[in-house]
């Protein structure tokens, strides 16, 4: 009845981990017999159905099999796995020297462009740091092989040690370290100890005397001769 949207609803009941990979290949070659191939790609697919459409596009030996492909994820605003695609089809079409193949390859270009201008300046920006991210990432650059400083091999003297032994000798230092600092305090509080006794036993000799202070509000008891008494 070329109800695609029915029958792929009637696929996903029915498939099983078993008869999953065949049912899709069924549909696909059916829609691809009725050219609704395209109806298939204008629908929601899951992400193990997208997987295969791809992988089952990329088997035929047509030169313009993934250009569906491309429209799918167009459709659905994936717009940087649509621009990897476009460069991979560009890679193909220059295995086409026809003036069909060249007009067909200016045509998709074009859609291409039209819809990275109608895109946001900054996710048109993002997508084109992505796509050179990518396009870098893939260079391969050839490296010196390293020389090794040294070809002899020298065995570890130093012993493996967990973070729990690490633990547990540290613990064991303080404690060594704590034991030590009691003895030294020890021995400074019987030294105290020795000079008090020994003060302690010092005989009494006399009482300390207060010292007194003078008081300097009392009048000075000096007698000064009389200015009115005539020398002798």
């Amino acid at each position: 009845n070329r109800h695609v949207s029915q029958a792929l609803e009637y696929m996903r009941g029915c498939q099983n981990e078993v008869n999953s990979v065949q049912l899709m290949d069924h549909l696909v070659n059916e829609c691809r017999n009725y050219k609704l191939l395209g109806q298939l790609l204008q629908l929601s697919l899951t992400d193990s159905e997208e997987v295969y459409l791809e992988q089952y596009l990329r088997r035929r030996a047509e030169p313009y099999a993934l250009e569906p492909l491309l429209l799918y994820y167009l459709h659905h605003s994936r717009f940087l796995q649509a621009f990897q695609l476009n460069e991979d089809i560009k890679k193909m079409d220059r295995l086409e020297t026809s003036l069909v193949a060249q007009e067909r390859a200016a045509t998709r270009n074009h859609l291409m462009e039209a819809y990275l201008k109608a895109l946001p300046d900054v996710t048109r920006k993002l997508l084109m740091e992505k796509q050179r991210g990518s396009i870098s990432s893939a260079k391969r650059v050839e490296v010196q092989r390293p020389k090794p400083l040294s070809t002899r091999v020298h065995k570890s003297d130093h012993i493996a040690m967990s973070r729990s032994h690490f633990v547990m000798a540290v613990l064991e230092k303080v404690t060594e370290a704590q034991n030590m600092v009691a003895a030294e305090m020890a021995d400074v509080n019987d030294i105290a100890q020795d000079v008090t006794e020994s003060m302690s036993n010092v005989p009494f000799l006399s009482t300390p005397r207060t010292p007194r202070h003078k008081m300097y509000s009392k009048a000075s008891e000096m007698i000064y001769p009389d200015q009115k008494m005539s020398p002798c």
